[in-house]
């Protein structure tokens, strides 16, 4: 069944386009959003894979650097030991002898590089005392007796050498560890360890020259499963612990060892038992000095630098999700306005009923509904009564008060969805109630006209102001030449007819059926005769 009254089709449209523009804005943010997203994830993927391979090059490196600051200590450690066992099977050795042996030791490897200063050596005997230094004379007397290096040599013969952990030196005010070898005379007793202190800013120094110190999280190295001996951080450190727990190590460690692989990465807890906090850790071990180390890099670290790195595109992004909402906004901002003009251009704007324009185009179609269903319809035109004299005596704000009241009156009184009540202007209205024949308008204008009746104003003065109204009706069964105008000008000339008999009151207007044309007789051919 088609729209019968067109100003629901115009507002129906104006809203579906609301709807258009809102759905249309929402899926465009949506689907760059979505976009968006798999970029940004498709990247982070990118980047993170690269970082386990830069963390693995960077465990690699610290491995290298250690062992080279290893292998150097090593070398000066051999020089020592060569002169030291010579000067043994001598005989005795003073500590000023032992002295000069580690001094000079230290400065025949110095000479190559001088850019290097002068290594830290020094000889404890099979008891743990201190017997010689290499930087002073005469020493003092420390008890070395439960060094890890030194027990680790006296109670195994076999070993070759021994690493010692990182510690802090209170009178130096850095961090350090020891690389050791044994000391035996000629037949073979164990005389004591020959130690070489590496300083902790050695390979720290060369990791920030050869690698990118703001790319570069923590390094830890550590020898045969031991305990941290090197670990770099981009800060200098004092006093307190530079290693991270030894639950989270022996965590790590336990992995690696499950692995079986010489390098590999993976994503980590730095805390024991919770996932609040993880790294990207990267590990590479190498066999020369059973080293291991662990390059640890924080992921709120990698995330900052992933989104700095991102920043224009997130930017870009931003700023065109906020021109998409702009446009779409407007947009929509503008179908609303659309739907609310439609909806004025129909509407009285006093008594927010149907204006004469809405009526100019319903009534056609209910004409046209009433021809083909051949179903009656009802015109009403409704007229105050004395409405001037009434503006004069109590003025247009009151009047314009009365309107309103009055059109809420004869709304209230045509309830079917398809009843039309509208202002025709002034203090004229018009009903066209389809599907109404006669007795049903009769009652819709008694109800009308009981329902004004009760309309109670005050005025300025205390009485009470009265208002009534005229109705005229009309009710057909719409034929194929009949127009709307002629409907409503019936009703208003039934209208007319009702104030001249006294207001107040209804009067239906009887229309004179038209005569049909008579039927056309077929026209007669005669035959003409010549003369």
């Amino acid at each position: 069944m088609p729209t019968l009254h067109a100003y629901l089709h115009q507002i129906t449209v104006a809203k579906r386009l609301c709807r258009i523009i809102f759905g249309a804005g929402a899926l465009t943010l949506l689907v760059v959003g979505i976009g968006t997203g798999f970029a940004l994830y498709k990247n982070w993927q990118v980047r993170l894979e690269a970082s386990k391979t830069q963390l693995i090059r960077t465990a690699e490196m610290a491995n290298m650097l250690v062992e080279a600051r290893l292998l150097e200590a090593s070398k000066a450690l051999d020089a020592s030991k060569r002169e030291l066992e010579v000067a043994l099977d001598k005989g005795a050795l003073t500590p000023q002898q032992a002295y000069l042996i580690l001094m000079r030791a230290n400065q025949g490897l110095s000479v190559h590089d001088q850019s290097k200063p002068l290594k830290l050596s020094f000889w404890i005997d099979a008891t743990g005392s201190l017997v010689a230094r290499s930087d002073e004379y005469p020493k003092q007397a420390l008890d070395y007796s439960d060094r890890v290096y030194f027990t680790a040599l006296r109670d195994h013969p076999e070993k070759t050498w021994a690493i010692g952990p990182l510690v802090w030196l209170p009178p130096i005010q850095q961090w350090v560890f020891h690389m050791a070898i044994p000391l035996h005379d000629r037949r073979g007793r164990f005389e004591g360890v020959i130690v070489q202190q590496i300083l902790h800013t050695e390979p720290n120094h060369d990791l920030a020259t050869y690698l990118d110190p703001t790319n570069l999280g923590q390094v830890m190295t550590q020898f045969n499963g031991g305990a941290v001996s090197l670990s770099f951080h981009r800060a200098p450190q004092g006093p307190g612990t530079p290693e991270l727990s030894d639950t989270v190590l022996q965590a790590w460690k336990h992995d690696l060892a499950a692995s079986g692989a010489r390098t590999g990465t993976g994503i980590w807890a730095l805390q024991p038992d919770t996932q609040s906090q993880q790294a990207v850790v990267g590990f590479a071990t190498s066999p020369l000095f059973g080293l291991v180390s662990f390059v640890m890099l924080p992921m709120a670290t990698l995330l900052r630098s992933f989104l700095w790195d991102n920043h224009y595109l997130l930017a870009y992004v931003v700023l065109g999700m906020l021109f998409v909402i702009a446009i779409f906004y407007q947009a929509y901002v503008m179908a609303v306005q659309l739907t609310i003009a439609v909806d004025k251009s129909l509407h009285d704007p006093l008594t927010k009923l149907h204006n004469r324009r809405s009526l100019d185009e319903t009534l056609p179609t209910l004409l046209r509904a009433s021809r083909r269903g051949q179903s009656p319809v009802s015109v009403l035109f409704i007229d105050i009564d004395f409405f001037r004299r009434f503006n004069e005596e109590f003025g247009h704000e009151t009047g314009d008060i009365a309107l309103v009241a009055v059109g809420r009156a004869l709304a209230s009184c045509c309830r079917r969805p398809m009843d039309l009540v509208c202002r025709w202007g002034g203090e004229e209205f018009v009903a066209v109630l389809p599907d109404t024949h006669a007795m049903g308008a009769e009652k819709i204008a008694s109800d009308m006209l009981h329902a004004v009746r009760g309309i109670q104003l005050q005025s300025v003065s205390p009485q009470q102001v009265p208002i009534t109204v005229s109705i005229g009706s009309v009710t057909t069964i719409v034929g194929p030449d009949q127009r709307s105008d002629d409907l409503v000008d019936c009703a208003d000339k039934a209208m007319q007819s009702a104030k001249k008999n006294g207001r107040n009151q209804h009067v239906a207007w009887q229309l004179v059926p038209q005569p049909r044309d008579p039927p056309r007789l077929p026209e007669q051919h005669t035959q003409r005769l010549p003369i």
